[in-house]
């Protein structure tokens, strides 16, 4: 990736964007904040990280340190297979997933 740069979305929530290192794919990436937004209270909270740390081992995306702590960038090769588990979630064979469902 190449010279991502903060921006603000029209809700005010800050992100970073930048473009493929081919320089002509623009794409999303998130700051770890932002990904974990929600998940402050409740039961969720634990898990979260731990969720975040599958997909990385996975190479669903990876990350980087930015300014204000971890950025995220998906890894837009894994995301007809992050679509199939969606679509199929329970019913999902996918190693990602079963890892995912013993946390």
């Amino acid at each position: 990736m190449a010279n991502p740069s903060p921006c603000r979305r029209a809700d005010g929530a800050r992100h970073v964007a930048g473009t493929s290192s081919s320089g002509n794919v623009p794409i999303a990436v998130h700051k770890e904040e932002a990904l974990l937004r929600g998940f402050e209270a409740g039961k969720h909270n634990k898990v979260a990280p731990k969720v975040i740390s599958l997909l990385r081992t996975h190479g669903a995306f990876s990350s980087f340190k930015g300014d204000d702590g971890l950025v995220y960038t998906p890894n837009r090769a894994m995301t007809s297979r992050m679509q199939s588990i969606l679509d199929e979630l329970k019913s999902s064979q996918d190693p990602i997933w079963l890892a995912a469902a013993s946390l």
